[in-house]
């Protein structure tokens, strides 16, 4: 396992790759608990694009904890704030969405109106962070491949209950992974920093974010300092974030 303790540069003097997509964030305006404002989001945006971030797909998250969010409203609040944002100098925008797997995910999975995807397949769901039931998750995971539907994990890193056999058993059941950058520098503490590291050591990610929800998480962009040996393998992730841009 490498080290990642050897600090040297943060992620913009590193360099972002030249079609930077940020692939999780949380700034569709008044929808969850990311951005409030149309204003918030478009500030933060506009420092992205300052930064050369080249395209966002916005996440919001649909669990029973936000009842409102389905495909049809989330359509409807991304559509109004594009027109907010299209006099300005912003990343280009996607819509996605973060579905919880749980008791409330079968209606969306089973709505007419589908689920909101990066690129028409690819759909990222997330567990709770307290615990879940592994066998439940598999039956919801082969839900969706019924459906035709790739799942990503995000953040795996920041389930502490998991064991590698779970984890295993996730890319079994076709799961791809989506890493929190934010985990290298420790931010959700010291497990969460050892499970990024063996995750990231044994190639199981496809992909890597910054779970953006305000202005406390740009420092994933601005403070986090990666050695030259995490970011090589950070940015092969970060130019694979690239596939999944697609417009259904």
């Amino acid at each position: 396992m490498f080290s990642l303790f050897t600090l040297k540069k943060t992620l913009i003097k590193h360099g972002l790759p030249q079609q930077m997509t940020d692939v999780h964030m949380h700034l569709l305006p008044g929808v969850d608990d990311g951005a409030k404002t149309a204003e918030e989001s478009i500030a933060l945006l506009e420092k992205l694009y300052s930064y050369g971030v080249k395209r966002v797909i916005l996440t919001p998250h649909v669990a029973m904890s936000f009842p409102q969010n389905d495909t049809a409203m989330l359509k409807e609040a991304f559509e109004k704030f594009k027109k907010e944002v299209s006099s300005k100098a912003v990343p280009e925008l996607h819509l996605a969405a973060e579905y919880m797997l749980d008791e409330g995910f079968l209606k969306h999975l089973n709505s007419p109106d589908g689920l909101l995807t990066f690129d028409g397949e690819r759909v990222l769901v997330e567990v709770s962070f307290r615990g879940c039931s592994m066998t439940v998750v598999q039956e919801l995971l082969f839900q969706l491949s019924l459906k035709k539907y790739i799942p990503v994990l995000a953040h795996p890193e920041r389930y502490p209950y998991m064991k590698m056999e779970d984890y295993k058993m996730l890319r079994d059941c076709g799961c791809e992974f989506q890493l929190n950058i934010a985990a290298l520098s420790g931010r959700y503490g010291k497990a969460s920093l050892e499970i990024a590291q063996r995750l990231l050591s044994q190639y199981m990610y496809e992909y890597a974010a910054s779970d953006m929800h305000g202005e406390r998480h740009m420092g994933v962009y601005e403070d986090i300092k990666i050695d030259e040996k995490s970011y090589h393998r950070l940015s092969l992730l970060l130019e694979n974030n690239s596939t999944l841009w697609g417009k259904e």
